[in-house]
């Protein structure tokens, strides 16, 4: 499908990249959202985009196509531009950076040939695990994600949300709970790096930050008693 629009007109848009403000981020995590838009010389957006769509590859640092590397909810990674905007979200690359020359581009092109394809800048993509080593830094509590404790990477994740664990404070109670080794066998799925025995380690860790957390309540009920009194 192309979009019907005259040469003349065409001639005077481009395509602008907004909001892709970082350029390093976690493989198999959510990029940043962003946007592409088509503008005219005047840098005004055009809205007349009916039936536009925006196609997105994923390029290697050797211009090489590495779209499979590129994860979206988008069939054919087709997007639709509305009134001039095709908005970018919920896109993850699944792959690092340096084992495809170092970095990443997107290249953006339209259904109309005379408008000319836009490259990104260059997004350096590292290791999800590394992510585990920032979030050592942060104050978990019972309302913390799961994807927040070590050795439960992507796919564990959204195993143990699809069984309704999504919160440190679920995971904690699977210590008390019968089906504990049902629940890790089926995330499991007779391979992965997660042993039972780290399983009941990270188990143990979801309770001291639950009970950390029942205490401070506890400490902060008996505090505001001796305030009132």
């Amino acid at each position: 499908m192309t979009s019907n629009i005259s040469s003349n007109i065409a001639q005077r848009l481009r395509m602008r990249i907004c909001g892709l403000s970082l350029n390093k981020f976690y493989s198999n995590n959510n990029l940043q959202n962003f946007r592409v838009e088509i503008i005219d010389s005047s840098g005004n957006i055009y809205t007349d985009t009916h039936l536009w769509i925006l196609n997105v590859k994923l390029l290697d640092g050797n211009q090489n196509d590495a779209s499979h590397l590129l994860k979206t909810n988008i069939k054919n990674k087709l997007f639709v531009f509305n009134d001039g905007i095709c908005h970018i979200n919920d896109v993850k690359i699944t792959d690092v950076s340096s084992k495809h020359y170092k970095c990443f581009q997107f290249l953006f092109s339209t259904n109309n040939s005379s408008i000319e394809p836009i490259v990104s800048s260059e997004l350096t993509i590292i290791s999800c695990r590394l992510l585990f080593v920032h979030r050592k830094q942060i104050n978990l509590t019972s309302e913390s994600s799961i994807a927040l404790m070590p050795h439960i990477g992507i796919i564990y994740t959204n195993r143990l949300e699809s069984k309704g664990i999504l919160t440190i404070g679920d995971l904690a109670k699977l210590k008390l709970d019968p089906y504990k080794k049902e629940v890790f066998g089926d995330i499991r799925k007779n391979r992965g790096r997660l042993t039972e025995y780290l399983f009941d380690d990270v188990i143990e860790q979801a309770n001291k930050i639950a009970n950390k957390d029942k205490n401070d309540e506890l400490n902060d009920s008996e505090a505001t008693i001796t305030d009132c009194e």
